[in-house]
């Protein structure tokens, strides 16, 4: 998904990748502005750059995931490993398989993964996440 900007009239733009639409491949985010995105999938590696003000739901990633120049967002991630750099003010809530690689960010928070979805633990299980 890119360039996408939500209406703060009726509330946030939702971006929604259903279960097989991605299968297993990588996925980009760039340039959103307050939006919903929810994949609800498993992916191979996934990128998310320059968001403001987003909820993300990244349900399961099997190689990294890269978090680069977001602010004000909250991301629901379940990966083998995160890196994130140049970030402000974001939340995690996160189920990984290694500790997860902050570079140059400030007021990040983490909290253990706390999403469910259909076919959400056989999306874990393809992606070796434990």
């Amino acid at each position: 998904f890119r360039s996408k900007s939500g209406s703060a009239g009726s509330g946030p733009l939702v971006l929604r990748k259903e279960p097989g639409s991605i299968d297993g491949q990588p996925f980009e985010l760039s340039d959103l502005d307050a939006c919903e995105v929810l994949l609800v999938d498993h992916s191979e590696a996934v990128q998310a750059d320059d968001l403001t003000n987003c909820r993300v739901l990244i349900g399961a990633c099997c190689d990294s995931v890269f978090v680069r120049n977001c602010r004000g967002c909250s991301f629901t991630v379940a990966c083998k490993q995160l890196r994130t750099r140049d970030c402000v003010d974001c939340t995690f809530y996160l189920l990984c398989n290694s500790e997860p690689v902050i570079e140059l960010s400030t007021g990040m928070r983490f909290a253990p993964y706390n999403a469910e979805y259909p076919g959400l633990l056989g999306h874990l299980a393809s992606a070796g996440i434990d």
